[in-house]
């Protein structure tokens, strides 16, 4: 998390990108990002808008294997009633 807030925002565009694409997720390009918070495990959570209009929420866990979770921002809203692109 530290060394993507450095990153710029073209620059976590790119990482984003290519991390959903290898995730299987259809997202070709990403047009924004937006860190959301963290918990208080120091997991921090990211939100990417795709080109094609879908968003995602993206939590990267504190962890030795820099586990993540990918969610839809739609079915994150349906199941938790959190809204992306809005701060903790």
């Amino acid at each position: 998390h530290a060394t993507i807030m450095k990153l710029s925002e073209q620059n976590r565009q790119g990482l984003f990108a290519k991390f959903l694409t290898k995730s299987g997720e259809p997202c070709s390009g990403v047009n924004k990002t937006f860190y959301q918070g963290s918990d208080g495990e120091g997991s921090a959570f990211w939100n990417v808008a795709c080109d094609s209009g879908q968003s995602y929420s993206i939590m990267l866990k504190n962890d030795a294997a820099g586990s993540a979770r990918i969610m839809d921002c739609k079915l994150l809203k349906a199941i938790a009633g959190t809204t992306c692109f809005k701060k903790f």
